[in-house]
């Protein structure tokens, strides 16, 4: 997602220098013979470059909301070594639910660098009905006193009737946050 941000916003900038510096753009009905008054090629410049710069905007806007600003940190923790303690899980509040259990919840930090920490987790469900069960999960990393610092997601994860099953996966969290992760909850939606 990010190359093609990176790649998107730099055919912007090329096309706002090119327009910028007054490249001629080839067209197929370009006539030699036309030479324009410099004040009207003024004006058409400054309202290229103008929505250029309104459409650069939109899409610096939109890079940013997909990528999360890293800060720089200046020590992480050592790799293997658990950030988390074990949380009690939240239950499910879905009526289809009385089968479907969290049993437990766990994480702790695989690798980390000045910018972001990279927690792997683990979410242990059961399923005591007689159907299978499809369902997404939330889980949260907080802090001490419970806000949120970041979540991930994990959609359609699939548990057959009388299963128990561990889900895993990993998210980056991005520092100096991540420093600051001391809790993790979990939480599910059962889709089917």
């Amino acid at each position: 997602m990010r190359k093609a941000a990176f790649a998107l916003l730099s055919v912007l900038i090329l096309v706002t220098a090119v327009a910028v510096l007054g490249f001629p753009f080839p067209s197929a009905s370009a006539q030699v013979d036309a030479t324009p008054l410099p004040e009207t090629d003024l004006t058409a410049l400054e309202t290229r470059v103008a929505a250029l710069e309104q459409s650069l905007s939109a899409l610096t806007t939109r890079v940013a909301e997909l990528e999360k600003p890293t800060p720089t940190a200046t020590r992480g923790p050592e790799r293997g070594t658990s950030a988390l303690p074990t949380a009690t899980p939240r239950p499910t509040q879905q009526p289809a639910a009385s089968n479907f259990e969290i049993i437990s919840i766990d994480s702790r930090v695989t690798e980390s660098n000045n910018s972001w920490w990279k927690y792997a987790w683990i979410l242990e469900v059961s399923n005591q009905g007689d159907e299978d069960i499809l369902f997404n999960a939330e889980i949260q990393f907080q802090d001490e006193d419970g806000f949120v610092i970041d979540t991930a997601y994990a959609y359609n994860l699939v548990i057959r009737a009388g299963e128990t099953k561990k889900f895993s996966d990993s998210t980056l969290i991005s520092t100096p946050g991540a420093a600051s992760v001391a809790n993790i909850y979990a939480q599910t939606r059962i889709t089917n």
